[in-house]
């Protein structure tokens, strides 16, 4: 398995998102991701790369991207839509759980992070920092937050 790249140290008390690297081009994608005025990210963010592919992937298949325009209130089922497509694949991860398939497991959260980050890549969502900023704010959660039994 291919080792995750070290990410540089920001001991400056500046935001690491201040001093990435330009983005390289994106082979195709970019005019219609510039044209739905996405958010491009900085390449070194691992998970905004991955949400890049996603996009640049279904568009080369023909398959639906996400887009600014789901956020429009005019069209709210479209987001409840793909946020129902997540479930659902959170859902065929819990039949394979069932079955024992660890296999289909594996590869049904894999189905999960791709259509969390088409989402995320097509509403202009930087994953990264938010993922980045909830584990801060989790960091200083206190013990068993909440108080849940589970």
């Amino acid at each position: 398995m291919n080792e995750l790249p070290t990410l540089p140290e920001c001991d400056t008390g500046q935001d690491r998102r201040e001093v990435v690297s330009p983005l390289k081009d994106l082979m195709g994608i970019e005019d219609t991701l510039a044209a739905a005025g996405h958010l491009l990210f900085p390449e070194e963010e691992p998970l905004n790369e991955l949400a890049r592919e996603i996009l640049e992937i279904n568009a080369a298949n023909g398959w639906n991207v996400t887009t600014l325009d789901v956020w429009d209130d005019e069209q709210p089922y479209r987001l409840g839509c793909i946020l129902a497509l997540i479930h659902s694949e959170v859902s065929e991860a819990l039949e394979a759980l069932r079955n024992h398939d660890r296999e289909n497991f594996e590869e049904e959260l894999a189905d999960v992070i791709i259509r969390v980050l088409d989402l995320t890549g097509g509403l202009g969502i930087d994953i990264d920092a938010a993922v980045r900023d909830k584990l801060e704010a989790n960091k200083k959660r206190g013990w068993r937050h909440g108080g849940k039994a589970v």
